[in-house]
């Protein structure tokens, strides 16, 4: 957007409504290309593209970046919610990607797929607890002291949690299955 008339010209809930029929419409064939955007990546040519791109408005719509990749299978994924679970096992292997940003991305597509069943999602999280990508264990431990309200204490001991997240063996959350 170069100006606020033409921030105004958008229609997003119509675009979003669009989006969201075309998603639906494609159902559980959209997986492949939403697994696809989830580990999209920007090269360095692509970058250069990019930026030239910017300031041609009409290429603009044609070029997406890494992260409008990533936002779009977000959203994909979000609107077929339970419909993707035919994904769950890719994306369960895409926790053990290379690309540490893949990883934990996949890791919360799963848990747009699966919620409510937060439990399922202990024994995929617990190896974040040793992950090489200190952003990650960061991030695996705020989403474990979540996934912890689902868990007695018993479990989560059971499952490895406090092994692989030391820091939450103490931690004052309060599981509701404890009482």
């Amino acid at each position: 957007m170069h100006s606020r008339t033409e921030l105004a010209t958008i229609d997003i809930s119509r675009q979003f409504n669009a989006s969201q029929e075309a998603v639906l419409a494609i159902g559980t064939n959209a997986i492949p290309t939403l697994l696809e955007l989830l580990q999209a990546r920007d090269s360095s040519s692509e970058k250069s593209r990019l930026f030239f791109v910017q300031r041609q408005p009409s290429l603009r719509n044609r070029v997406r970046t890494a992260r409008e990749k990533h936002d779009m299978a977000q959203a994909g994924f979000m609107i077929l919610q339970k419909g993707a679970m035919p994904a769950v096992p890719d994306l369960i292997k895409l926790t053990r990607h290379k690309v540490p940003q893949v990883r934990l991305r996949a890791f919360e597509f799963l848990v747009i797929i699966v919620s409510p069943d937060m439990k399922s999602l202990v024994p995929v999280l617990v190896p974040f607890g040793h992950d090489p990508d200190p952003e990650n264990r960061r991030n695996a431990s705020k989403h474990m002291q979540t996934l912890l309200f689902f868990l007695s204490p018993d479990e989560a001991q059971a499952a490895g949690v406090y092994e692989a997240f030391p820091e939450l063996r103490n931690s004052n959350s309060i599981s509701p299955l404890s009482h």
